[in-house]
């Protein structure tokens, strides 16, 4: 098996055992809670790289009850009997009751739950009492799943492997790898700001990185390429549906290096 296919397997196991812990915690039962935990400890210390749920919390900073309010959405759409075990639906109402260091914040618009729309609440609805949804491409992404995001698909197309480079590009392209791998070590990766306003340069740069990062590359279509926003892949940066979706893709969609978990390649997608 190779060392992707064993990530893939160990990604699962530890996704199923978070899953246990939060059933148990809703449960109360303390000592399948302490088992559980244990053992998803235990499976990401042997993981090459980290699972895809630590990767999460680590890049939109979420504290313990958010990432177990994400398991919770999760848990419902992934494994019949978790839903069938609770009580009601998921809402903020039952996390505050059965998760462990509750917090009224991680309500707030302002939190990383919704501001980066992780989960999703129905509009007009009661904010303790309405279901919650976990968005999808997080859901997938948990699993390890790789796929184009839906709201960008019809904006983002992938550049040709064999685009051709020019020395000045190559150069660039080289010192931005070579920051990236600095900062990879601390699984904090920097922001690269390009200032020029030159499609066709810049992505014959930004495929340079991502070849050197094991990533494939998306770019604008042109019918979607606005110089004036430079936002790939949104049309009107300002509608609140499609807005904060790059945004969140820099930070869920790290590109894949030596020390990155594979999980973090869905910058490509």
């Amino acid at each position: 098996m190779s060392t992707l296919d064993d990530w893939y397997a160990a990604n699962q196991a530890y996704l199923t055992a978070s899953l246990a812990r939060v059933g148990a915690a809703l449960d109360r039962e303390d000592e399948q809670t302490d088992t559980s935990s244990a053992h998803a400890k235990a499976i990401s210390e042997q993981m090459a790289w980290p699972p895809a749920l630590e990767t999460i919390c680590l890049n939109f900073e979420l504290s313990s009850f958010e990432r177990d309010v994400l398991l919770l959405c999760a848990g419902v759409e992934l494994d019949t009997k978790f839903a069938k075990k609770l009580p009601a639906a998921p809402t903020f109402g039952l996390a505050l009751a059965g998760l462990a260091d509750p917090h009224w914040s991680a309500l707030a618009p302002g939190g990383p739950l919704r501001h980066w729309r992780l989960v999703e609440l129905p509009p007009g609805g009661s904010l303790t009492e309405s279901r919650l949804r976990i968005d999808e491409r997080i859901l997938h992404y948990l699993t390890g799943v790789q796929h184009m995001d839906e709201r960008l698909a019809s904006s983002l197309e992938l550049f040709p492997d064999e685009l051709a480079t020019t020395t000045s590009h190559r150069t660039l392209a080289k010192r931005i790898v070579d920051t990236l791998r600095r900062n990879d070590e601390q699984q904090r990766l920097p922001i690269v700001e390009q200032l020029k306003l030159e499609p066709t340069g810049d992505c014959r740069r930004q495929l340079r990185v991502r070849q050197s990062r094991g990533c494939a590359m998306p770019f604008p279509a042109s019918s979607s390429w606005h110089p004036e926003t430079r936002d790939v892949g949104v049309t009107d940066p300002h509608s609140p549906s499609t807005s904060r979706v790059p945004h969140r893709r820099t930070s869920v969609e790290s590109g894949t290096g030596s020390s990155v978990s594979p999980a973090r390649r869905l910058r490509t997608s």
